[in-house]
């Protein structure tokens, strides 16, 4: 019986891995996983930081679309 309460700590150190796992997995940011839309989210948040203009946040657009 003594043998056996060795092991004891492997359960909890288990648990928190499957919780750091799921919790991981649950907060990540989505990512399209066939890479569509991904440049034009980019591109967008280049504009919201005012990095690039509205013309030229439209003419890109207008080019990633075609």
């Amino acid at each position: 019986m003594v043998m056996g309460m060795g092991w004891m700590w492997i359960w909890p150190v288990l648990l928190v891995i499957v919780a750091l796992v799921v919790i991981r997995a649950v907060m990540a940011p989505s990512r399209p996983r066939d890479g569509k839309g991904r440049p034009e989210d980019i591109l967008k948040e280049r504009y919201a930081r005012g990095e690039i203009d509205k013309e030229e946040f439209t003419a890109r657009l207008t080019e990633l679309r075609k």
